[in-house]
């Protein structure tokens, strides 16, 4: 019998935390999403993980630089190939959302140290990301920011 409660217990533990985590999922608001996102697309530079930060690029993504989805990935696959450790920092991030339609405007700060350099490259700009919802999930579909000469992305 005791051991008959002790299932039943468990059971409602387990029924309780999995309620509240589809509860907390759903109340996500879409600036929390938006702003998760380009969270990510910090730690993914950080990682040098071009595919995963290229999902986060609508298939009909372009930047201010003349960049689609597809040349960017190239252009950053060996880029930062080039690059030992890069840091990337969001800071003053501001986001609208308008329906279907999001945009977050934030200064990024860099660092990051080239393969055999003593000294480590710093960088700052801003950035503003053009989002659309696509389904469930939040896609850049446009970026405006600008890199300085000596890095040719």
């Amino acid at each position: 019998m005791r051991l008959k409660k002790l299932g039943i217990g468990v059971l409602a533990v387990a029924a309780i935390v999995a309620t509240t985590l589809i509860v907390k999922r759903l109340l996500v608001t879409d600036r929390e999403r938006v702003a998760r996102a380009v969270g990510k697309l910090a730690r993914y530079l950080e990682k040098r993980d071009v595919a995963s930060f290229c999902l986060l690029l609508a298939e009909d993504y372009e930047d201010s630089r003349g960049h689609t989805r597809a040349s960017l990935r190239s252009q950053l696959t060996q880029g930062l190939a080039y690059f030992e450790s890069i840091t990337v920092a969001v800071q003053d991030l501001n986001i609208e959302v308008r329906g279907d339609e999001a945009q977050a405007d934030f200064l990024a700060v860099s660092a990051a140290k080239g393969r055999g350099v003593t000294r480590p490259w710093h960088w700052e700009t801003r950035v503003r990301l053009i989002f659309v919802r696509r389904g469930r999930e939040w896609r850049i579909v446009r970026a405006d920011y600008s890199l300085p000469g000596r890095v040719n992305f």
